[in-house]
């Protein structure tokens, strides 16, 4: 009996490998995702902080020349937080496609997987059925011997 062989086994490692590298680049990017919106909170605690400690200042009254210092802190501070909101939108938009080619990838590995099932058990029928064919062959042997 032969031994099974996937013609296309190369092709299912190939695809293995591939969707294997797009898993890294998903966990990559999911975690560029995290490291930016930590440091999106992170600078939208610092706004929401200096705009308290500001309004406080006002109400209890502010000396003028503190008035410009915290007005120009937080007019960088949102600007900074509108840069990293971009940024992680953008990180977003890229861990979805990674998400979506992940997808692609593990769908083709999958159908190869499935071909080569299909082949195996294709293999298998035709290994039984020689065998059946081997043992009827040793039964009529047997039977024109005995009789």
């Amino acid at each position: 009996m032969k031994k099974f062989k996937f013609s296309l086994n190369s092709l299912l490692e190939y695809r293995k490998r591939l969707e294997q590298g797009c898993q890294r680049e998903l966990l990559e990017h999911m975690d560029a995702l995290k490291r930016a919106k930590e440091a999106l909170e992170t600078c939208r605690l610092q706004f929401e902080t200096c705009e308290s400690i500001f309004l406080k200042k006002q109400s209890e009254g502010i000396e003028g020349r503190e008035i410009p210092l915290y007005s120009y802190y937080l007019k960088r501070t949102g600007a900074t937080m509108r840069k990293l909101e971009k940024t992680a939108d953008h990180v977003r938009i890229e861990v979805d496609q990674k998400r979506a080619d992940l997808v692609e990838h593990a769908r083709k590995r999958m159908m190869m997987e499935k071909l080569r099932d299909r082949a195996l058990t294709e293999h298998k029928k035709a290994e039984a059925k020689e065998e059946n064919k081997r043992i009827d062959e040793i039964s009529v042997l047997k039977y024109r011997r005995d009789s």
